[in-house]
């Protein structure tokens, strides 16, 4: 995956950080259009908003990537766990900060 042994290049880097933004926009975006849905309890509608990413994880990338590539299950267990912790955490945000 990366060109030679080392440190990745810059290039990586600068793509991993447009395309970490680019996914933090779109995750508040979908927040934005479905705040209104949500509970109105700020802890609830923080909880709901993370249940519902998770989910959506769990099928549209855990799934799909447990069937079709030959990775680890512990790998996929702990790329899982990683992601509820951000996507909680970025639910929580995202209620504190759009009203």
């Amino acid at each position: 995956m990366m060109p030679s042994a080392g440190p990745p290049p810059v290039n990586f880097i600068l793509t991993s950080i447009i395309l970490t933004f680019v996914s933090g926009i779109s995750l508040a975006l979908v927040y934005y259009y479905l705040r209104d849905i949500l509970p109105k309890d700020a802890k609830r509608r923080a909880l709901f908003f993370a249940d519902l990413l998770i989910a959506l994880s769990f099928i549209f990338f855990t799934l799909p990537a447990y069937l079709l590539f030959n990775l680890p299950l512990a790998l996929l267990v702990s790329w899982f766990i990683s992601s509820f912790v951000i996507l909680c955490t970025a639910s929580f945000t995202f209620v504190k900060i759009i009203r």
